[in-house]
């Protein structure tokens, strides 16, 4: 599955295990319904991919409302790039921050009702890959769930590989 606009996501697996059905692609995600036939469990899933300016980071705040309107008590996991931190704590050196991003951000995680998972390790997933005291460290991927998802995975733990190797 791919969003048809760019192709900025894509979206592959085995399906053995698993059935998967689309539930709505856009520029910035990919969403879909997973029915694990292994642990016979269902389960919304959704990749991110934000572009870096707040206006266009609205359509995809709103298409996350949309999924939350029609997902009902469902366990749901998003995770991706999202191109934007949550705390000023989440990023190390480079120019200033954006409030104005971090608020719209921080409100769209508490309207959805999603929140961090445990992660270990690496703890900001970002990096510019630049000499010593030009490189800037930032969290800008994530994966969060809704307290149903916390609920069904209750030991689920994300990891982040080192970001001055993987982008």
């Amino acid at each position: 599955i791919h969003n048809t606009t760019n192709n900025r996501i894509w979206f592959c697996w085995d399906p053995h295990g698993v059935q998967i059905s689309k539930i709505r692609t856009a520029r910035q995600a990919i969403t879909c319904w997973i029915h694990s036939t292994i642990w016979n469990i269902d389960f919304a899933l959704a990749f991110v991919y934000g572009t870096n300016d707040l206006e266009s980071r609205w359509l995809l705040w709103h298409q996350l409302h949309y999924i939350k309107s029609v997902m009902g008590f469902s366990p749901w996991l998003i995770m991706g790039d999202f191109n934007v931190i949550r705390y000023y704590s989440e990023k190390i050196r480079g120019d200033g921050f954006d409030y104005s991003t971090i608020v719209e951000f921080q409100s769209c995680i508490e309207d959805l009702d999603i929140d961090d998972c445990p992660a270990k390790e690496y703890t900001l997933t970002w990096c510019n890959k630049r000499q010593a005291e030009k490189r800037i460290y930032g969290k800008l991927d994530r994966i969060m769930a809704n307290e149903h998802w916390f609920s069904t995975f209750p030991d689920m733990e994300a990891e982040f590989l080192d970001p001055t190797i993987s982008d």
